[in-house]
């Protein structure tokens, strides 16, 4: 199969130049839920003033769940459709230059290194690792707990073991169960292990501390399962 397949080509007219109320990040969310009907990420964009639209509007997203890509270049809408994550991130590497080249900024370096850890991340040459009196494996759910006047919990599966002391986790949905309280929900592994972010990178020390190495604040992980529950501040009750 060739490395991309384009079953949309068309155009999508803005109409009234002037972005609503959610400004032109709205327009350009807008217009990817058109065609993306799965979780999407935005790599490349052209907006300068989120409150005014660009002369000629260009964005490129992609749909990670179902392995669309759009590439919007006002009035024209792309599509293409890949065979798996490496054919997609082929295709990345091999027009990055050329899409920044066409007046495009990156949307999150982080973001787009996160993206690139798709890469053979169903193949598994570790299968497990041990550390201190930790063993890991790929399929293992982990959990973080912080916040300094309110108690934060995500929940993460092991995707891949990637060397002697790193690892790639992507974040999953929580399912809020019965017996919390005004200020506090009872949450677990969702049911479905729906997938809700794209991957990160995590660590493991020789003696067994694990923590998310990349991607804002570096919060420790703890072993966590289906049924384990754990104390969160309701959102009403957040900061």
């Amino acid at each position: 199969m060739n490395q991309k397949q384009t079953f949309k080509t068309e155009e999508y007219k803005l109409g009234d130049r002037e972005p609503s109320y959610n400004g032109s990040w709205g327009v350009l969310n807008d217009i990817s839920k058109e065609y993306l009907k799965g979780s999407y990420e935005i790599l490349f964009y052209n907006i300068e003033d989120c409150n005014k639209l660009p002369e000629k509007f260009k964005f490129v997203c992609f749909d990670w769940e179902n392995l669309v890509l759009l590439i919007y270049r006002e009035p024209k809408s792309e599509i293409y459709q890949f065979s798996d994550y490496n054919n997609f991130l082929k295709w990345l590497n091999k027009n990055k230059n050329k899409i920044l080249e066409d007046g495009l900024k990156i949307e999150g370096h982080d973001k787009l290194k996160r993206i690139n850890l798709f890469k053979d991340l169903g193949k598994h040459k570790i299968k497990e690792l041990k550390k201190g009196d930790k063993t890991l494996k790929p399929g293992d759910f982990l959990n973080t707990n912080w916040g300094y006047d309110q108690t934060n919990i995500e929940i993460f599966v092991v995707k891949k073991i990637i060397g002697k002391n790193y690892f790639i986790i992507q974040e999953v949905a929580q399912k809020t169960n019965e017996g919390g309280n005004i200020t506090y929900d009872l949450v677990s592994v969702s049911d479905s292990v729906y997938k809700i972010d794209i991957p990160r990178k995590a660590f493991i020390s020789n003696d067994g501390y694990m923590s998310i190495c990349e991607g804002g604040y570096k919060r420790g992980l703890s072993h966590t399962d289906m049924e384990k529950q754990h104390y969160k501040t309701n959102p009403q009750f957040g900061h």
